[in-house]
């Protein structure tokens, strides 16, 4: 299973989300995603697909939202890692640039 959560620090400094899959795993990783993430251009997905091109980028989402749309949040990567997504951190230093 090549599903994966990667977590980030979001545009305004809350925590962010980009969802990937490979090939073989695309039409369930979808499914299993529901509609719950938006398009956007960001560096941090860039950066994992140049690194890993063989994974295709999903979407992201991000808690920085009202608190109930974060709730919803949260409880879909609950529910991402009880399907068997892999979760993986983007590396961070303290002045929040990529290391």
């Amino acid at each position: 299973m090549s599903k994966i959560i990667l977590h980030h620090r979001g545009g305004f400094g809350g925590v962010s989300f980009d969802f990937f899959a490979t090939q073989e795993d695309l039409k369930a990783a979808r499914e299993e995603l529901d509609g719950h993430c938006y398009q956007v251009r960001c560096h941090w997905a860039q950066d994992f697909m140049r690194e890993y091109p063989e994974y295709f980028y999903l979407g992201s989402e991000d808690l920085e939202h009202t608190s109930e749309a974060n709730a919803a949040v949260e409880q879909l990567i609950a529910r991402l890692r009880t399907l068997g997504w892999e979760e993986r951190y983007a590396q961070i230093s303290t002045k929040g640039e990529k290391e």
